[in-house]
C-alpha cells in the first residue's frame, strides 16, 4: 500500500512541475496531405537530405530527444530552423494511416522551442506568434513537402 501511495504522489508531483502530459498536448492546424503516411515519411527524409539546415544541431539534440521520449507512442518529427528566430517544431502525424482514409496523412505542430526557452504549446504564444509559426511551417515545410511528394495539402481543422 505504501508503494502505491508513493507512486501516486510521485506522479502527481511530476505532473505539477510544468511538464506537459499527453492528455494536454495541443497543436496548431492539422495539415492533410493527399498521400500515404509512408510516402510522406519518405518525403520528409528527402526534405532533410535536401535541406540539412532543418537537422537538429548537437546543442539542441537533448531537448528534442526529451519530447520524443515523452511522447514515444506518437509518430513524430522534429524540425529545426537555424535562421531567426532559431527554433524547433515538434510535429506529429495525426491518426497516422488510420484516419478516415489511410491514403491521406495528417501533420500538426504540437510544440515549439525557441532559443534557451522551454518547449511551449500553442496557447502559450500570443496570436501574432501563433500565426508566424503557422506561416513558417506552411512556407518552409508544407510547400516543400508538396513539391517533393507531388501532392497537395489542405487544413483539415484547427487542433487547438
Amino acid at each position: 500500500m505504501k508503494v502505491i501511495i508513493i507512486v501516486v504522489f510521485s506522479l502527481l508531483f511530476y505532473s505539477c512541475t510544468g511538464n506537459i502530459s499527453a492528455g494536454t498536448l495541443s497543436g496548431w492546424d492539422i495539415v492533410v496531405f493527399k498521400t500515404s503516411t509512408q510516402k510522406l515519411e519518405l518525403g520528409i527524409d528527402s526534405l532533410y537530405k535536401a535541406n540539412s539546415n532543418y537537422i537538429i544541431p548537437e546543442k539542441w539534440e537533448s531537448e528534442a530527444e526529451k519530447w520524443i521520449k515523452n511522447y514515444s507512442y506518437l509518430k513524430t518529427v522534429v524540425i529545426y530552423f537555424d535562421d531567426s528566430p532559431e527554433e524547433m517544431y515538434y510535429v506529429t502525424f495525426i491518426d497516422a494511416g488510420t484516419g478516415d482514409n489511410p491514403n491521406y496523412s495528417r501533420l500538426a505542430i504540437r510544440g515549439v522551442k525557441q532559443g534557451n526557452d522551454y518547449w511551449k504549446q500553442f496557447e502559450e504564444f500570443n496570436a501574432s506568434e501563433q500565426e508566424r509559426i503557422e506561416k513558417r511551417f506552411e512556407k518552409e515545410i508544407v510547400k516543400k513537402l508538396e513539391q517533393i511528394t507531388k501532392t497537395n495539402s489542405y487544413i483539415e481543422k484547427t487542433y487547438h
